[in-house]
């Protein structure tokens, strides 16, 4: 089964036992920089490289500072893993 990005990290976040500040931050990212750029692709439909090269360029426009989004990338990573694995 094919699930996009934006409903698989809406679960995600959903089925997480996360500190209610990280449960608002995972929202913001997915709300403010993920679902507009890969919100409505499937999770095998986005690479390794596609999630490198959006890093580096969301980087670039807020600072390096930013370590959410070393959190998103994990979501992100864990959503392929979930894919190819039938979860």
């Amino acid at each position: 089964m094919k699930i996009s990005f934006g409903a698989y990290a809406e679960q995600w976040i959903t089925g997480s036992v996360i500190k209610p500040t990280m449960e608002d931050l995972y929202r913001r990212l997915l709300k403010n920089h993920f679902a507009p750029a890969v919100g409505n692709r499937s999770l095998t439909g986005i690479r390794e490289a596609d999630v490198r090269r959006w890093r580096k360029d969301r980087l670039a426009m807020v600072g390096p500072s930013t370590q959410a989004l070393g959190e998103a990338r994990r979501v992100a990573r864990g959503g392929q893993a979930d894919e190819t694995s039938g979860a």
